[in-house]
């Protein structure tokens, strides 16, 4: 074939490379993600799915359809507040619970806050955040302004940012919101079936096994799972699911602790350290006192029944230490400890900055006598 042809043969293939479609057709497929689904029914009218996917994440879900007799949602009275999710689930002989809403500097909520059928006190709407309630009919909504129509009829409330699904719709809002793509432990609750159905979901993250979610992807999880509305509760740290009919805290929480590196622990832990005692390894597994919860009461199933998996799978089961709860136990006290702290940090910077000066002056004072001196 002549020079010329060649060339000209060469420009028109590469034409076509450049037409519409042909760019994907030369990108690397996308690695397609492993997804190991477990569910069970620990509860009558109550199902947990544990998922387990290549990302790698570790998802924890309860859905529970409120028409079933016996099961109800359950909202932290004001007098419960700040509480593990375990000791909420024991005081109030709830058969699931997780971690509720977020709390301010001074450990006060932000936004609405309802449970045991009454509003909390001295509670303050907040533009930033919607709510999910359920009213004294014990139909289930989530409203994204800050003061829902129904706010006279509130039983039990929760707020939380941002609102993830409304109406079947992805909300605006996550487009904007900060960090909304940075996967994270996170927590959040859905609505499906007119206020009928609840969706609880707690995802692990910040973990060799479990990197979390980001907002979109939980979104999604949402319309997955049927949700039509759903929105973010508060995550990291605080993030923790306990199924008592599925053996009690069944998530992993991510604040950490050095634990003596037996052989259960073995391999298990991000890192080792020499101390004293011997090996240390440090493992997730801290909870924490939080300010609220959610929580049902079901009826237990009379036999247990048996978990069956979904026809995809070979993901490595995660095996992890049971939780540990909190080394200080501080409970509502940190709202008055908040407060002093408010009231004394002016006048303890005032005493900081009065000291520094004196030094400051002593200092300027001494080398101005040494000058003198000379």
């Amino acid at each position: 074939m002549p020079a010329m042809a060649r060339w000209l043969l060469a420009l028109v293939l590469s034409c076509f490379a450049c037409l519409p479609g042909s760019a994907h057709a030369q990108q690397p497929a996308r690695r397609p993600r492993v997804v190991s689904d477990v569910w069970q029914e620990p509860a009558i009218g109550v199902r947990y799915l544990r998922r387990l996917t290549s990302t790698p994440t570790q998802i924890h879900v309860v859905i529970a359809d409120l028409r079933t007799e016996g099961v109800e949602l359950l909202a932290t009275p004001h007098a419960d507040r700040w509480a593990t999710v375990p000791e909420f689930a024991a005081d109030h002989g709830l058969e699931v619970a997780i971690n509720g809403g977020f709390w301010s500097t001074l450990q006060d909520p932000r936004g609405l806050a309802a449970g045991g059928g009454e509003l909390w006190p001295d509670v303050v709407p907040d533009p930033e955040f919607g709510t999910f309630f359920v009213d004294h009919e014990g139909v289930a909504s989530i409203a994204s302004e800050a003061l829902p129509p129904e706010v006279d009829d509130l039983a039990q409330a929760v707020s939380g940012r941002p609102v993830l699904l409304l109406e079947g719709e992805l909300s605006p809002t996550l487009e904007v919101f900060p960090d909304a793509r940075i996967r994270a432990p996170r927590t959040a609750v859905g609505v499906g079936d007119r206020g009928r159905r609840i969706f609880l979901v707690v995802v692990d993250g910040r973990q060799r096994d479990s990197r979390g979610m980001s907002l979109p992807e939980l979104a999604e999880l949402f319309l997955e799972l049927g949700a039509d509305s759903a929105l973010n509760l508060d995550g990291g740290g605080s993030s923790e699911m306990f199924v008592r009919g599925s053996g009690g805290v069944v998530n992993v929480p991510s604040r950490g602790r050095w634990e003596i590196a037996v052989d259960e622990l073995l391999g298990t832990g991000e890192s080792t350290r020499a101390t004293a005692r011997g090996t240390e390894v440090f493992v997730r597994g801290r909870e924490r006192e939080v300010m609220n919860h959610l929580g049902l009461r079901a009826r237990r199933q009379d036999v247990a029944v048996a978990a069956h998996a979904s026809p995809v799978g070979g993901l490595v089961p995660i095996d992890a230490p049971p939780p540990l709860p909190p080394r200080v136990r501080v409970g509502p006290f940190r709202e008055t400890l908040a407060r002093i702290i408010a009231v004394a940090a002016p006048g303890l910077a005032l005493l900081i900055v009065v000291a520094i000066g004196r030094r400051v002056l002593r200092a300027w004072r001494d080398r101005s006598a040494r000058r003198a001196a000379r």
